[in-house]
């Protein structure tokens, strides 16, 4: 586990986050410089394991990062996302580099998703490319084990 020290952070839609997204599990997606299929792929896939947490649904949310402002691709991909928290242009903040992992490609070169903890410690990360039962398993075990968020 490695706690992360939240920036202050202020969604595309105006919300303010000042140490972190509350006491909820929060998966966090870094898009990089540009959100391609395999960024709106596993933006699918995290809402449909939201969705298929059941009564644990609003224990979990996503959170989209990117390195640059939205184009207009992604924003018109978005209005299918109303629960998504998307914060963009946001590499001058030191975010970042908490994410970084030893003998992992830098943080936002892929997308790579991350799970955080209501504590606010990163608990688990995804490669681009995985399997989403295997990832709704992991979700569903820290879930039920865990009384927080």
């Amino acid at each position: 586990m490695k706690k992360i020290d939240w920036p202050v952070l202020e969604s595309v839609d105006g919300r303010r986050f000042d140490a972190g997204f509350g006491r909820k599990w929060t998966f966090v997606l870094f898009s990089g410089d540009n959100c391609d299929e395999q960024c709106f792929s596993n933006l699918f896939y995290m809402r449909q394991i939201r969705t298929l947490l059941g009564r644990d649904t609003m224990r979990l949310q996503n959170v989209l990062i990117t390195a640059q402002p939205l184009g207009e691709k992604l924003r018109t991909f978005l209005l299918e996302y109303p629960n998504l928290i998307v914060i963009e242009n946001n590499r001058e903040h030191g975010l970042y580099s908490q994410f970084a992992l030893d003998g992992f490609d830098e943080v936002g070169s892929t997308p790579r998703m991350y799970l955080i903890d209501p504590d606010q410690n990163l608990m688990l990360h995804y490669p681009v490319e995985n399997d989403q039962n295997r990832v709704l398993e992991d979700i569903k075990k820290l879930m039920k084990l865990s009384q927080i968020g």
